[in-house]
């Protein structure tokens, strides 16, 4: 239950963490990410879900829906998930999810070590196995942060 409230807490928090899209939209699938400074977890949430929670450590959260109708989306499902960043000097780094299963959602965590005030550009793809494909591009400038 902590690990659900803290992935709707970071989803919730994401228009105030940066001024990017919550979500994008794809072929039968919408994606919603969100990248944040670790230490904004809670202690024993991130010591549950395995997380480091340091000062140059960001934790991006998707979570894969489908539409169920007008303007409505079910909770995270299972897909097909890969994801790259790229810092400012163009290098690439992969990044590896860590899948969260709770109850009837699931959701895909990552880390990422960063310098202060740099940019990652993350660049998301994803599916279900029925067909569905989606991308998701985002930049976000990444600060280090006191406790």
């Amino acid at each position: 239950m902590t690990r659900i409230f803290v992935l709707l807490l970071c989803f919730l928090a994401a228009p105030a963490l940066a001024q990017n899209n919550l979500y994008s939209d794809g072929n039968g699938i919408r994606i919603y990410h969100t990248l944040f400074n670790s230490q904004m977890m809670d202690v024993s949430a991130a010591r549950a879900l395995g997380l480091v929670r340091a000062p140059n450590m960001a934790t991006l959260t998707v979570a894969l829906t489908k539409p169920e109708g007008v303007d409505q989306f079910s909770l995270g499902k299972p897909g097909l998930l890969r994801a790259h960043i790229l810092n400012i000097l163009g290098q690439r780094t992969e990044l590896e999810f860590t899948p969260v299963n709770e109850g009837d959602v699931t959701y895909y965590i990552a880390q990422i070590r960063y310098t202060d005030r740099e940019t990652l550009r993350v660049f998301i793809l994803a599916g279900f196995e029925d067909g569905s494909r989606g991308e998701a591009t985002f930049h976000q400038q990444m600060y280090i942060e006191d406790e």
